[in-house]
């Protein structure tokens, strides 16, 4: 049997503020549950419904943090998500413009492309990839 992953979420102390660090740099749609503390996210962008799925990818939700964020000496101790995108030095920019913290500097991986980790406003660590061209 398969398990694919299908959902991902984020813990946040500050849901709105966190929901608008993504939108800003990833372009991502947000839009709170109805009846629950819960931000619901399209990484695509695009306008969707509750329970409508992406074009490509998978959504996720964000959540209110129950505990301590994670401290910036904390190693890795999650899933962590990598999000593709155009241009790794310029994603390092946009994050770091909006209150986000590098985790490992970009880096060029042969055969896969540049990847760039980051910790989001919140403490949480992700990543972002720039697929190298291929023939």
């Amino acid at each position: 049997m398969s398990a694919p992953i299908i959902h991902f979420e984020i813990h946040a102390t500050d849901r709105p503020g966190l929901a608008r660090f993504y939108e800003e740099v990833f372009g991502w749609t947000t839009m709170s549950a109805s009846g629950m503390p819960y931000t619901l996210i399209w990484p695509t962008g695009e306008d969707l419904q509750p329970g409508q799925p992406p074009s490509v990818g998978i959504g996720g939700g964000m959540l209110d943090r129950n505990g301590a964020a994670p401290k910036d000496t904390d190693g890795v101790n999650a899933f962590v998500c990598i999000v593709q995108v155009e241009d790794v030095d310029a994603t390092q920019k946009t994050v770091l413009a909006h209150g986000g913290r590098t985790a490992l500097d970009p880096m060029d991986v042969p055969g896969v492309g540049r990847v760039y980790y980051f910790k989001d406003p919140d403490g949480n660590l992700a990543g972002a990839l720039q697929p190298e061209d291929r023939p």
